[in-house]
């Protein structure tokens, strides 16, 4: 039984240092197609600008000022552009956008009054209600505190193994819906194995339970028969 609890432990910390491996990517960038693709399109752009409006223009200085005008100084307008714009557009959608409580009360308005009791006000529970949606954002962290409660719990209560089942179902759920605020869901190969050690370490808590259970019935004083 010692073996057992110290071999738990062991696979415990392993799977918290897996957490160093690495699972999301930082960004989304272009692929290589999308690289050559852009290229492509830039090159046409240039030709045909040649083709419409530099074969007439015979200084040599303007010809270079005019291609720095077009390869440096528009893509930063365009790039100004692009990014503007999404805030923009972000904002007035969040504006106009109802949250998840907002919606259930207007859905349920028996539910309104534990909700929103006044316009523009949230009690406690509906924004508890309104957080549901960033928890996948937040998934990971919630998993990552709840294997180190898990390992704490084993160094200090040697008998809290149903409530270690418990923490570690959880943490390995929340990591499944795990995802990251860049929203790029392809996932590394740290990610698979942390999960991976999580099932294992979910599996062998639940031998040490279950082991433990046929241990206390076989030990168990055999009940004294009426004379």
């Amino acid at each position: 039984m010692k073996k057992q609890t110290t071999y738990s432990k062991i696979l415990h910390i392993i799977v918290l240092l897996c957490f160093l491996l690495p699972f999301f990517y930082t960004g989304c960038g272009p692929s290589k197609e999308e690289k050559a693709q852009r290229e492509k399109a830039k090159q046409d752009s240039v030709e045909a600008l040649q083709k419409a409006g530099l074969g007439a223009i015979t200084d040599k200085t303007s010809t270079k000022d005019s291609l720095q005008h077009d390869s440096v100084v528009e893509p930063r307008m365009t790039l100004m552009d692009e990014v503007s714009k999404p805030i923009e557009n972000t904002s007035i959608e969040n504006a106009e956008e109802k949250r998840l409580s907002e919606v259930i009360s207007d859905n349920y308005p028996f539910l309104r009054p534990i909700l929103i009791p006044k316009p523009d006000t949230f009690t406690g529970l509906g924004e508890v209600i309104n957080s549901v949606y960033y928890i996948p954002f937040y998934a990971i962290l919630i998993s990552f505190l709840l294997l180190l409660l898990g390992l704490l719990i084993k160094f200090i209560d040697k008998h809290a193994t149903l409530t270690l089942i418990i923490l570690d179902f959880l943490a390995l759920v929340f990591l499944y819906f795990s995802r990251t605020p860049t929203f790029v869901c392809d996932v590394l190969w740290g990610y698979w194995v942390t999960f991976s050690f999580i099932v294992l370490l979910l599996l062998y808590d639940t031998f040490i339970i279950l082991k433990n259970k046929r241990k206390n019935k076989s030990h168990a004083p055999l009940a004294s028969s009426p004379l």
